[in-house]
């Protein structure tokens, strides 16, 4: 694909996806930002804040599947901007729980109103990009939520001090960050095309080459690969394989992202809401210099195990390793390292699906990765606000979640070893291949 296609296709498509994933991410995980001052407001203790934190995957889980039917059937420019209108609802709302079983509730809408987005995405540009460079789209969507973690924690910042027109300022938190995605959600719905057949801002010769190239990986990838269809994925090891590693990747990296602002509150004792807020940036700053590496090192060698793994182990070993430092800023440096490998990890892992099953199954597929992910999600930060309430620490937990890590990193090399022919076939049969140019 040739340079001038490759920007428009970003300017397009992947800048409207990664602004939906980035309002999606800042809604996602503002609660985290939110939660010491919510907490003392409301009378919340760690174990129900962890267990809201959680409740949001379990929405997910189970609207996830239906949804990416749903977008199947219906094409995903406006499913996608039906979900982005709906959770952008259900974030306002947020401002107005009033204790725990409200913050339950309202967490379980969001996460039903959320989900499908993500792997509905990667199945929307399944349909724009070759095979050859949806690693670094993807890469461009895993930028996208990080840079959601760098602004969340300044916005944060300075509206939580408000206090105005009778609400706090994490209130005002969740409604000014609510408003976007409605807004976002709208502009999917009527500009949007569905595919690069419907596209009039391409070329004749931009459109044949997108839809005569994809059209020709999928049939090259389904000549090679045993037929899907949609039941049958539920039989495939390759599902489960890559569902187990998502669980164990999500478990250490929603815990982190969900409790990392408190994390660094206890180590900066008498840090201002700003100064904590700025601090809770940095690894999201060094996660993006990583996605863009190692997408584009994706992308060329072709190999995703020996990232998975390399970004896995070290995910894990560094936060493992903070444990061990009793400086905070050595601590905290070492906890941004492991949050900034375990969102590269996502960039490596996403397109995975993507090469495994043929265009009728592939939103389903997604859906199932995405949902054993998202289990992982709706156990860590549980775990973690169980774990603080009852040592009164977070020593236990981190050791936990940096051990999933280690796993999450080890399971590819494992599976591939153990299960040559199901490993192998999880590597992506176009990566690698020549890259054709425009005709």
């Amino acid at each position: 694909m040739d340079q001038a296609l490759k920007r428009k296709l970003n300017f397009r498509i992947l800048s409207l996806i990664s602004a939906g994933l980035f309002l999606a991410h800042l809604d996602r995980i503002n609660v985290g930002f939110a939660a010491p001052y919510m907490s003392e407001d409301l009378g919340l203790s760690p174990a129900v804040y962890g267990a809201g934190a959680s409740l949001f995957f379990l929405g997910y889980i189970l609207f996830e599947l239906p949804s990416n039917y749903a977008l199947h059937r219906m094409g995903a420019p406006r499913w996608l901007g039906r979900i982005m209108i709906t959770w952008g609802i259900v974030a306002c709302c947020m401002a107005f729980v009033e204790g725990e079983h409200s913050f339950y509730i309202t967490r379980v809408i969001l996460g039903a109103a959320e989900a499908g987005y993500v792997p509905g995405a990667l199945y929307f540009l399944s349909h724009w990009y070759p095979a050859e460079n949806r690693t670094s789209a993807v890469s461009g969507t895993i930028v996208a939520a990080l840079c959601a973690g760098i602004f969340a924690g300044p916005l944060a910042g300075l509206l939580i001090p408000i206090d105005y027109l009778g609400l706090h300022g994490w209130q005002w938190m969740f409604l000014i960050e609510g408003i976007p995605p409605i807004l976002l959600g709208i502009v999917f719905i009527i500009f949007l095309p569905r595919d690069p057949a419907q596209a009039r801002w391409l070329t004749e010769k931009e459109r044949s080459f997108l839809v005569d190239t994809i059209t020709t990986q999928k049939q090259d990838l389904s000549s090679h690969m045993t037929r899907h269809g949609f039941s049958d994925i539920f039989r495939s090891p390759r599902v489960w394989i890559y569902g187990i590693m998502f669980f164990f990747l999500n478990l250490g990296l929603w815990s982190l992202v969900f409790w990392m602002p408190q994390l660094i509150k206890e180590r900066f004792v008498g840090y201002s809401a700003f100064a904590t807020s700025l601090l809770s940036t940095a690894p999201y700053v060094l996660g993006v210099t990583i996605c863009l590496v190692v997408g584009r090192t994706a992308d060329r060698t072709g190999d995703r195990r020996w990232h998975l793994f390399v970004l896995g182990t070290l995910a894990g070993t560094a936060a493992l390793c903070s444990l061990y430092l009793n400086t905070p800023v050595a601590s905290w440096a070492l906890l941004s390292i492991g949050l900034a490998c375990s969102y590269s990890f996502v960039t490596v892992a996403q397109p995975v699906p993507a090469t495994a099953f043929r265009d009728g199954a592939l939103a389903a597929g997604l859906a199932i990765f995405n949902s054993c992910g998202q289990v992982g999600g709706l156990v860590g930060p549980y775990m973690v606000g169980l774990i603080r309430q009852f040592t009164g620490s977070f020593t236990i937990a981190i050791a936990l979640l940096a051990s999933s890590l280690i796993i999450a990193g080890t399971l590819p090399m494992v599976f591939y070893w153990a299960f040559p022919r199901v490993g192998r076939g999880s590597e992506p049969a176009a990566v690698g291949a020549p890259q054709r140019a425009v005709a």
